[in-house]
């Protein structure tokens, strides 16, 4: 193998793993932000159930634990996700 060719396919490398940082930077600034929403909705409906019980409306406490819960669910789940976009991140820092 010339020079040439050794040169090339370190360039072609350089150019993958700078593709590869930068489609994992994207995914983790998504998943950062889709569960920096999702908390919002969990603090959102927190905040429905708890004047709803203060008011004494037991239906909407009800609706309102529901989706806070449904919420958490989700949120946890995009937390799991964003902990791997930044495992990912770290792998190809290292690189």
């Amino acid at each position: 193998m010339t020079n040439y060719n050794q040169n090339q396919e370190s360039k072609a490398a350089l150019a993958n793993l700078r593709t590869a940082a930068a489609t994992a930077s994207a995914a983790q600034t998504i998943a950062q932000r889709n569960y920096e929403k999702a908390q919002a909705e969990v603090y959102k409906y927190e905040n429905e159930y708890r004047l709803a019980i203060k008011a004494g409306n037991k239906d909407l406490a009800s609706q309102a634990k529901y989706q806070q819960e449904k919420s958490e669910l989700i949120a946890q789940r995009l937390k799991k996700l964003l902990d791997e976009q930044q495992e990912q991140v770290d792998k190809i820092k290292k690189v």
